[in-house]
């Protein structure tokens, strides 16, 4: 009986992380995101990070302390929704 208590508990746990597996957007910083060819400079993710309060891309944004992160999801979302206006 409490192997049968220990599997579903396993089964439960494994659902919960495939759910988060399918949900993960990777983040990369600002040299990556040039380096891996995401966008053309630095300088122009720079300065829409700089201006991300008025031009929608906060929403691209993660910052974990001085670091800050785009995340690719969001980031090609912003794109379709500036070439679409």
């Amino acid at each position: 009986m409490t192997e049968m208590i220990a599997n579903s508990v396993n089964l439960e746990s494994s659902s919960q992380h495939e759910a988060t597996i399918l949900n993960f957007s990777p983040k990369l910083t600002i040299k990556n995101m040039v380096k891996e060819g995401h966008y053309h400079s630095e300088a122009g993710l720079r300065h829409l990070i700089f201006h991300c309060e008025t031009n929608g891309f906060k929403k691209c944004i993660r910052r974990v302390g001085r670091r800050v992160l785009i995340d690719l999801r969001s980031f090609y979302s912003y794109i379709d929704e500036q070439t679409n206006v």
